[in-house]
């Protein structure tokens, strides 16, 4: 026969803070992202943007950051061109800004 263990339990008075813990938990991210976008200096999204059109930092201008926790939006500036440019899940993508 295996004995029983047996536990003391809870006090009433202490529902109410695990409840409360186990709530606060809930609305938190378990991992927070590698990397995120919130975090990345302006050098580093300047070489993330000249990588994507295949260039050097030289050739292009990053400008007018909206950082969000998981994007970034930007404008940038290469051959002449102007782009609005985001960066999410540390992927670039820039498309043609209207003239």
């Amino acid at each position: 026969m295996t004995p029983s263990i047996l536990r003391k339990p809870l006090p009433l008075a202490a529902w109410p803070a695990l409840c409360v813990a186990v709530l606060a938990l809930q609305g938190c991210d378990v991992v927070a992202p590698i990397g995120s976008n919130a975090v990345l200096s302006d050098q580093a999204i300047a070489e993330k943007t000249a990588n994507y059109f295949s260039s050097t930092e030289a050739h292009v201008q990053v400008f007018g950051f909206d950082r969000q926790r998981e994007s970034t939006r930007y404008q940038a500036s290469f051959q002449g061109n102007k782009y609005n440019c985001s960066i999410y899940m540390n992927q670039v993508r820039c498309d043609p800004a209207a003239k």
